[in-house]
């Protein structure tokens, strides 16, 4: 057997015990990442504000809330994506369940000590923070990261909140 036969077997029993956890309606942490993380960083989760993803938009799942990471609800927070609720309902939802959705409360866990609160997470303040409308949205930034409206970063810093012209485009 070789190390992958032996990692996929790990996985598989990872995955039962897990399972056989949920059927007994019982919680079973799951374990902390081994995982080291990309040289630039973890990324945040923009509904529940972890350091989750190795990436920016990349469709990852969020463990912590569940979010699917959607560089369109990034860019547009109101709008509909890879996620059944858009980003501003979801975090909603994670202040009110734990979760992106309240279906989604026995898939989540608690974060993990190596799964910080990006600095500065709040959640959209339409009053506070601009945003692209969905059918105004230009060329994606190089750096992707200037995306997440809570950094002093952000790409759209300079421009007049969104909450002073919002309704909604869905």
């Amino acid at each position: 057997m070789d190390e992958i036969d032996r990692q996929i077997q790990a996985e598989l029993a990872e995955l039962d015990a897990l399972e056989a956890a949920e059927a007994r309606g019982e919680y079973l942490p799951l374990p902390v990442s081994t995982e080291p993380p990309p040289p630039e960083g973890w990324f945040p989760c923009p509904c529940c504000g972890h350091q989750m993803f190795s990436g920016v938009g990349d469709y990852e799942i969020c463990a912590v809330c569940s979010w699917e990471d959607d560089l369109v609800q990034l860019r547009v927070p109101w709008s509909f994506g890879a996620n059944a609720v858009c980003l501003m309902e979801a975090q909603a939802n994670y202040r009110r369940y734990g979760a992106m959705e309240e279906r989604f409360v026995t898939k989540v866990r608690p974060a993990a000590p190596n799964e910080p609160l990006d600095p500065g997470f709040r959640p959209v303040d339409l009053a506070r923070d601009s945003f692209e409308r969905l059918g105004d949205t230009g060329p994606l930034p190089s750096d992707l990261s200037v995306l997440y409206w809570w950094r002093p970063s952000y790409w759209r810093r300079s421009e007049p909140p969104t909450g002073q012209f919002f309704t909604p485009d869905r």
